[in-house]
């Protein structure tokens, strides 16, 4: 432990070193609201038999969730989303109201280049998984219709180029 302690403190030492200060640091902020599409529901999303759907829990919990996710969003066209990117320098923070998939998280710093973001989910809200269109192809646990996965393929993408035009404004 000692070692690693010293290690530690050694390599921490080294790098305050070598951090440069900035007497000032530009912070800008910029958001948005966007509206989510649901799902375009077929009996198969419904019922968990669609190709490549995953329950893991007990039916009776998805029967009740799902009966109740179809009413909402029979009467609800979409769902409001906040999208926020805070900038300070050549970085950003941007919060998305949910999980990104990772490769939706690189297309948005490819895109947001020469800013470097770090994407921060879950923030203001939460509106489930946002996956890639591909992964609805793919199938599996975040793309199977339930209340953590309810919107529709390219919901994702949508909150990328809302998120890519938010970084654009911040310089």
């Amino acid at each position: 432990m000692a070692e690693c302690g010293e290690l530690l403190a050694e390599t921490v030492l080294e790098i305050l070193n070598r951090i440069e200060y900035r007497p000032e640091l530009p912070l800008t902020c910029a958001r948005t609201e966007i509206e989510l599409p649901y799902r375009k529901l077929n009996d198969q999303e419904i019922q968990g038999t669609a190709r490549g759907a995953q329950r893991f829990i007990d039916p009776k919990i998805y029967e009740r969730e799902i009966a109740a996710l179809t009413r909402h969003i029979a009467a609800n066209p979409a769902e409001r989303a906040e999208v926020q990117a805070i900038g300070f320098g050549e970085h950003a923070f941007v919060s998305v109201p949910g999980e990104l998939f990772a490769e939706l998280g690189l297309e948005l710093k490819v895109r947001a280049y020469p800013t470097r973001v770090a994407v921060v989910g879950y923030a203001n809200g939460s509106v489930g998984y946002l996956p890639h269109r591909a992964a609805f192809e793919r199938g599996g646990y975040e793309t199977t219709f339930c209340g953590s996965s309810r919107l529709a393929p390219g919901a994702g993408e949508m909150v990328v180029d809302a998120a890519a035009r938010l970084v654009a404004a911040l310089s």
